[in-house]
């Protein structure tokens, strides 16, 4: 079974992620300096992918 909640991890273990493609050779990242803007501190789990043309940033 494959469900969304497979793609997490705590805040603090989540600075960097992005997408890149080699066919175009199109990319894009999001940087999370600090964790301050969430909720729930940095020991919170949230979603790191989704399916389909979406982010979650």
């Amino acid at each position: 079974v494959d469900d969304k909640y497979q793609y997490s991890c705590d805040n603090e273990d989540n600075r960097v992620h992005g997408w890149i493609s080699s066919d175009p050779p199109i990319g894009f990242w999001c940087i999370t300096p600090s964790d301050e803007f969430r909720t729930g501190g940095p020991v919170k789990q949230d979603l790191t992918s989704h399916v389909g043309p979406t982010t979650l940033a």
